[in-house]
């Protein structure tokens, strides 16, 4: 895959790392990292391009929206759940960048026919880079069998760059627990902000 970048000729990691020094300039002191900082994305690999004006220079941090998101959250070969989502990244130059995500169910298999409802989820690492990620979401559903279902998991995984047609996706791929249910494996989808590529 040639990826090719739709704005700026400046490079990601130049205007990546003068967003974070222009975040640290405006700000004396913040919290520190976390116990398990996100992996980073290895040298070399290609991302897409950033806008230097989406650096909130007296906030301290680079806040990211994330548009067109899809997901599904599998309990087994036969019970899922699926959706989409919207939300931001803030990235930070004291921590690891943070995400919010506003999940939508649309659908469900198995023992979750007819899922519908709302979860948020909370994260950290990987949502526009290469790397791993970490994910905790909850909320509530129904289904055709019961109004009321609350859903929380958790996982961990990696997430990768992929060319969906000449727009480059982050693909975010995990397993981990869910409440109450047991083991789950989730994908997630969006377009990377300001990128494109070339299968």
């Amino acid at each position: 895959m040639r990826l090719y970048r739709a704005v700026s000729p400046a490079r990601l990691a130049f205007v990546y790392f003068v967003a974070l020094a222009a975040a640290s300039a405006c700000s004396s002191a913040g919290p520190t990292a976390p116990d398990r900082p996100a992996a980073a994305a290895r040298p070399g690999a290609a991302s897409p391009a950033w806008s230097p004006a989406a650096v909130a220079v007296h906030t301290g941090t680079t806040e990211v929206d994330l548009s067109g998101g899809t997901f599904t959250f599998a309990m087994s070969a036969t019970d899922s759940i699926s959706g989409t989502y919207t939300g931001k990244v803030a990235i930070s130059s004291t921590k690891p960048p943070a995400a919010s995500l506003d999940m939508q169910v649309t659908g469900g298999t198995g023992l979750f026919a007819g899922a519908a409802g709302s979860l948020s989820g909370d994260g950290a690492g990987a949502f526009l880079a290469e790397g791993a990620f970490q994910l905790s979401v909850r909320g509530s559903l129904s289904t055709t069998a019961d109004p009321g279902v609350r859903f929380r998991s958790y996982v961990e995984g990696s997430s990768s760059f992929r060319c969906v047609n000449n727009a480059i996706n982050v693909l975010m791929q995990g397993t981990g627990t869910a409440q109450k249910i047991g083991a789950v494996t989730a994908t997630l989808e969006h377009p990377a902000p300001g990128g494109g590529c070339n299968p």
